[in-house]
């Protein structure tokens, strides 16, 4: 590995963690969680208050506990490293930095999704139901074994002469932050939990090396960042309201173009953070090398078919997701997850970004077709398009970097 590549790895990794640090310190999720893993840790898990259960207070502690697990993984990780030596090779590090071009975002939620069914939802959503497991004493044993089977599961992940049942315990460690989340908020939220978690650990297996490529996305959405937001008539605190468990979607005195501008805003600051903290990227939205292959006229049709056609798909799985939860503000960021989906990746970095874009984008969306409705949204993705060509003009002549 090359000395620029490994400083970026432990830079987007470093960066990461301040950024989110910062997100839950302003909104007060990092005190609250902190608090309550504090008494969960200390067998008072009853007096974890329920005081944050809106859908915005539920995303602030989420980022917040995220903050507090990774210094304790890295740390014990980094402590291990030290008692027993440096591990040789882990075979996930190695599988996410030698990713093909796929759909790699959809494949590892699903790990996620069935890790959390077994270690989250059946020893703390089921077991603890029944008579006999219903105290704290059976409670906090459910954790125990709970989180201990799912950290034996990580043994293969090492080579023969590293495997160790100390290695995983970082991974207990972050079961049991993933099992306070369940308790407060549910099981969606433990998979938010889960996977933000390992988008920060994905950050340092990265496939790219900095490039002019890298400072043209930079400069490019910061200039519409920097326009959207001269040209705001509205302050963007308005959108608290989409946050709420109820969210109020058409706001009071916003206009068409208020809503584009503050979506391109939202979407184009985003882009930027995450190409500065160099995330890895694909050449375009939908496609790898292959892309190279098409023509200008296929490849721009093939954008626009892809454009017109993604509300339509996140709405109907908004939809769907009514048939399991009545929750809007839950439908919506189920809707933004697997609209992440249809994103492709390389490595375990792009998997990352991915999946933070794909969840601030998306949900903007969905509020901004909600607000402004159906037909108005029509004109609405073509100007979206419109604003996003350069971007995805600029990654279709990227030469990947090995």
């Amino acid at each position: 590995m090359s000395g620029q590549k490994k400083f970026l790895e432990q830079f987007s990794l470093a960066a990461t963690w301040l950024v989110l640090f910062a997100i839950a310190g302003a909104t007060g999720g990092l005190a609250i969680a902190a608090r309550d893993m504090l008494a969960f840790v200390s067998g008072g898990v009853s007096q974890i208050a329920d005081a944050e259960r809106t859908f915005g207070g539920m995303l602030s502690v989420i980022v917040g506990a995220i903050v507090l697990n990774v210094p304790f993984a890295y740390g014990v990780a980094n402590l291990l490293d030290t008692i027993l030596g440096s591990i040789k090779g882990s075979h996930i590090g190695y599988r996410l930095r030698n990713l093909g071009e796929g759909n790699h975002l959809f494949t590892l939620f699903v790990l996620v999704i069935l890790e959390e069914l077994f270690a989250r939802y059946l020893f703390l959503g089921i077991l603890t139901k029944i008579s006999f497991l219903s105290g704290p004493g059976a409670f906090y044993a459910m954790v125990l074994v709970g989180n201990g089977l799912w950290a034996l599961m990580h043994i293969p992940n090492f080579h023969d002469e590293d495997k160790s049942l100390l290695r995983v315990l970082p991974q207990f460690i972050s079961g049991i932050f993933f099992s306070y989340v369940f308790v407060k908020f549910g099981f969606l939220a433990t998979l938010l939990t889960h996977f933000g978690f390992n988008a920060v650990v994905f950050t340092t297996v990265k496939k790219q090396t900095f490039g002019s490529t890298n400072v043209l996305i930079f400069a490019y959405d910061a200039i519409v960042a920097f326009v959207a937001l001269v040209f705001m008539g509205k302050p963007v605190t308005d959108i608290a309201v989409w946050f709420s468990d109820s969210p109020a979607f058409a706001l009071s005195g916003w206009g068409f173009w208020d809503y584009l501008l503050l979506w391109a805003f939202v979407a184009s600051s985003a882009g930027m953070i995450m190409n500065f903290l160099q995330y890895d990227f694909m050449p375009a939205s939908t496609g790898g090398n292959s892309e190279k292959d098409r023509s200008f006229g296929e490849w721009i049709f093939i954008y626009v078919i892809g454009a017109l056609i993604s509300p339509l798909l996140v709405y109907a799985v908004y939809w769907a997701a009514g048939l399991f939860t009545d929750n809007v503000a839950h439908r919506i960021i189920i809707a933004a997850i697997i609209a992440s989906f249809g994103h492709k990746s390389n490595s375990g970095s792009s998997v990352a970004k991915n999946f933070w874009l794909g969840l601030c984008q998306t949900y903007m969306t969905i509020c901004t077709l909600f607000a402004i409705g159906f037909w108005a949204f029509i004109p609405f993705v073509f100007l979206q398009m419109a604003i996003g060509l350069p971007d995805n003009l600029i990654r279709k002549t990227y030469q990947e970097v090995e």
